[in-house]
């Protein structure tokens, strides 16, 4: 970890609305907990630690340097901060015993009792994966775990002990992709018309899975590589890619790898860890410093965070044109930020800083139907600049425009008018009640002056769809107005109400 961490976080807490990172150090957290608060008071609160063995024997044999007594050192630190999730990731090797299992087990009780005791509202997922022996590591000498049955009682034993605990029990990867991905990550040249042919036979991987014959995948790669791929391998092994300019040199992840079978881990290079393991990535050999946070860096987080919480809010029209019709609200959103910072680059760090979303309760009235939704956007200041530039023209890019937003096209409670043409007298008044009783909602009808009034009832109002309608129905059109709820999409009541000329009705806020 950069020693300098707490300062990157803080200064990034500045110009962003939070600032996460995927997995860190159980040891360096025991060492510096204050990184915690750092963390927090930038946004954080899902946590995710990489433990990878399930016990000192294990953690050793992946030399991951870290004993039972730092991490739970490192787990209760973090529950004290009362987290939302915390995530504990876990490798099986396929060499776990019996000695190993038992004392997992004795882990997650005392994780229990932690967890009880400082964050018993704490979501804990307990993540295992199957070890991928990755090439230019030490492992590339391993045997690999070639047979999931091999690992089942492991898997079994693990994942009762967990879920009996109270924690959730999740595997990483299905099992025919992690044998796929071990193959392809050990594997040569003689791979690639193998998965040539896959994606020929319409396999394909779509982002998370691969799609297709896994089988008859593993079964084809096996015939292309042969069986010497999967057994322990000496250092007189050639690896493919091994010459490749950079890489570790085959003595020294020889070396570790003769430790990892001994279950001898001698640090690493950090202050107070180990010393250096002579891998000649640095040409000093120096040790690493355990970061250092100073009072500074969590200074400015709080007096940051206290202006988040208060940011000036501006709202706009975005209106979606043709070439964006598709994009979700996560793009939407994205090309929205993206034109106002082209247009005012003086506003990115203000901007950034806010989170930024589409206001959907007031999306909901006329322009919500014809791409045209309302934004409230947040700035940590300079929102004038913001307005004063919508007031002399909009923002205008090939998918959307950004303008000025008409009092017309926020609110509540709307106008509705169109033509009516079914002219007899309670036509209009029974395709309503359809309405209402089809969206589970009783009512009482009161009437006056041509005028009819449905109150929707109080316990049905729970629903958040609609409070009240006043409509009039006269010469052959229809006025109506309607009180709504956070849960009402005016596009229903439109479709059930006017059929296939809907968007003909004119919808206005009032």
């Amino acid at each position: 970890m950069h020693t300098g961490i707490s300062r990157i976080i803080a200064d990034l807490n500045e110009i962003a609305k939070f600032v996460n990172f995927k997995s860190q150090r159980a040891d360096i957290i025991a060492m510096r907990p204050e990184l915690l608060d750092v963390e927090i008071l930038s946004g954080k609160r899902t946590f995710t630690l990489g433990v990878e063995g399930i016990s000192d024997r294990m953690r050793r044999y992946l030399h991951k340097s870290l004993n039972e007594q730092e991490l739970l050192k490192a787990l209760e630190q973090i529950y004290a901060r009362k987290p939302r999730q915390l995530k504990l990731f876990f490798m099986i090797t396929g060499l776990e015993n019996d000695k190993d299992r038992k004392e997992f087990k004795d882990f997650i009780m005392k994780l229990k009792r932690l967890k009880n005791e400082l964050s018993p509202g704490c979501r804990t997922i307990m993540s295992f994966g199957l070890l991928v022996n990755l090439p230019f590591t030490p492992m590339q000498f391993a045997s690999t775990i070639k047979d999931p049955d091999s690992i089942k009682q492991i898997k079994g034993d693990l994942k009762r002990d967990c879920e009996t605990n109270g924690f959730e029990f999740r595997m990483a990867q299905d099992t025919e992709e992690f044998l796929i991905s071990q193959h392809v990550a050990l594997g040569g040249f003689e791979c690639f018309n193998v998965l040539s042919d896959f994606a020929k036979n319409g396999g394909y991987f779509d982002g998370e899975h691969i799609i297709g014959d896994k089988n008859a995948l593993i079964s084809s790669l096996r015939s292309a590589s042969g069986e010497g791929l999967y057994g322990s391998k000496d250092e007189n092994y050639v690896f493919p890619f091994e010459t490749l300019k950079g890489t570790p040199a085959i003595s020294f992840l020889y070396r570790m790898y003769n430790e990892a079978k001994s279950f001898l881990d001698t640090g690493y290079c950090l202050e107070g860890k180990g010393v250096c393991i002579g891998c000649d990535g640095c040409d000093d050999r120096k040790l690493s410093k355990v970061p250092e946070v100073a009072q500074d860096d969590i200074n400015r987080p709080k007096k940051t965070a206290e202006r988040k919480k208060k940011p000036q809010v501006v709202k706009a029209a975005v209106t979606i044109k043709e070439a964006g019709r598709f994009l979700t609200p996560e793009a939407k959103c994205a090309f929205t930020g993206r034109a106002l910072l082209e247009y005012l680059p003086s506003l990115v760090k203000d901007y950034l800083a806010c989170r930024q979303v589409q206001n959907m309760p007031a999306s909901k009235g006329y322009g919500f139907l014809f791409g045209r939704f309302l934004y409230d956007f947040e700035f940590l200041s300079g929102s004038e600049v913001f307005l004063e530039y919508l007031k002399t023209g909009a923002i205008e890019t090939p998918i959307l425009s950004i303008s000025c937003v008409s009092e017309k096209e926020t609110g509540t409670n709307f106008r509705i008018t169109s033509s009516w043409k079914d002219v007899s007298r309670y036509s209009f008044q029974n395709r309503l009640q359809e309405f209402l009783l089809g969206n589970g909602m009783g009512f009482d009808i009161a009437k006056s002056g041509g005028v009819t009034h449905f109150e929707v009832a109080v316990k049905d109002r729970k629903k958040k769809l609609l409070n009240s309608a006043i409509f009039q129905q006269d010469n052959g059109c229809v006025s109506l107005e309607i009180e709504t709820g956070s849960n009402f999409s005016i596009i229903s009541i439109l479709k059930h109400l006017f059929g296939e000329e809907w968007m003909e009705a004119k919808v206005e806020a009032i």
